[in-house]
């Protein structure tokens, strides 16, 4: 027979929930500052752009294929000149959430998804073949670590608030 348990301290919930009601900023004061700091690394990051691609696309469709071309490149232009709106185009900020706050990732560009895929993935992925053969990276995988280690070190800063405290 295996098993396992877990101690939870219900005494830290508890002073993490009296924080929460003498300081009802806090977290978002904390979360704030924390992605301040991290901004520039985790949009640095997800605005990776590769080089710029030299050789035979590979199409997810032979329908795509002929889209492309008769509406010339989407209306892009053909061959496609690259602008970097995609890249300028990404914004991180917090948001409040059910029971504390988010971080929330975001691009206008309107062809985003179909370069670096969705955010917060759910269907099937507009990600297009050649853009994964090209370089791009999926953003959700880029995001989801960003999003934990952030998470990660709000959670930090408050412990150290509560022990400043004495909570």
């Amino acid at each position: 027979m295996i098993g396992t348990e877990v101690i939870q301290d219900f005494g830290r919930i508890d002073r993490l929930s009296e924080l929460a009601r003498v300081y009802p900023t806090l977290p978002q004061s904390i979360g704030q500052s924390i992605l301040d700091k991290r901004k520039a690394n985790l949009l640095a990051e997800v605005s990776y752009t590769p080089p710029v691609f030299k050789g035979k696309r590979t199409w997810t469709s032979e329908k795509q294929r002929r889209a492309f071309f008769a509406t010339n490149g989407f209306g892009r232009g053909i061959p496609y000149k690259r602008t970097g709106k995609l890249n300028k185009s990404w914004e991180v900020f917090l948001v409040d959430a059910p029971g504390g706050i988010a971080v929330r990732l975001s691009n206008t560009t309107p062809y985003a998804q179909f370069v670096v895929g969705r955010v917060k993935p759910r269907g099937k992925d507009p990600m297009q073949v050649m853009h994964k053969i090209t370089g791009w990276k999926p953003v959700s995988p880029l995001f989801a670590v960003w999003a934990e280690t952030l998470a990660q070190d709000v959670v930090l800063a408050l412990q150290v608030v509560l022990e400043k405290r004495g909570l």
